[in-house]
């Protein structure tokens, strides 16, 4: 299980790899309103995400907590497969932490 932020350092738009064994996943991250989440140069160094919670050892979820933008995902894997998706809530839109509380994540 490999789950990666990699970052184009040319444009600063940052994606995210998950390799679960058998499969994998390569997406940017973005914005409620789907702009590329772009880090400045100086914050290439800091870590990006924070797990705030699981459940489960051999098929697990968890909640992860992206420090830069303030996105929630989900990640949940079984045996040889995953999916790390954005939590969403009832209208649809990004579960987003307030820039206050990501503080406390690091």
């Amino acid at each position: 299980m490999c789950l990666e932020v990699w970052l184009d350092t040319l444009t600063g738009v940052t994606y995210l790899y998950l390799n679960a064994g058998h499969s994998d996943c390569f997406l940017p991250l973005t914005y409620d309103d789907g702009t590329p989440v772009a880090m400045p140069p100086d914050d290439f160094a800091k870590k990006r995400f924070a797990k705030t919670y699981s459940q489960g050892s051999l098929e697990s979820i968890e909640v992860w907590v992206d420090l830069f933008s303030g996105i929630n995902y989900i990640f949940r894997y079984a045996k040889y497969g995953g999916n790390f998706i954005p939590m969403l809530d009832a209208a649809g839109k990004y579960v987003v932490t307030p820039p206050e509380q990501l503080k406390y994540l690091d």
